[in-house]
């Protein structure tokens, strides 16, 4: 894709910087290594929340196994707390 840009105030200054001490060798670097870092800390949160919660969920599931954690049903919860009975 081929596009014509034009950067003023803060994002010229941060392209320059980012040329000045040598993260980026051109003006295109720049902005493609910002594109990156934007989808690298923004559009890859559900990806990132999906390996977590995999990750707990293991966690857990060895816990249960090695008789760590123990489980109990809806209805023996509701019994220790009687402000979940509604939900059983």
């Amino acid at each position: 894709m081929n596009i014509n840009l034009k950067l003023n105030g803060v994002a010229e200054n941060i392209v320059q910087e980012m040329i000045t001490q040598g993260y980026a060798g051109s003006k295109t670097e720049a902005i493609r290594m910002a594109l990156v870092s934007f989808k690298d800390k923004f559009l890859d949160k559900k990806e990132l929340e999906n390996e977590l919660v995999v990750r707990k969920m293991s966690q857990i599931d060895k816990e249960i196994n090695d008789g760590k954690i123990k489980l109990v049903s809806a209805k023996d919860a509701a019994k220790k707390y009687p402000e979940l009975a509604g939900l059983v």
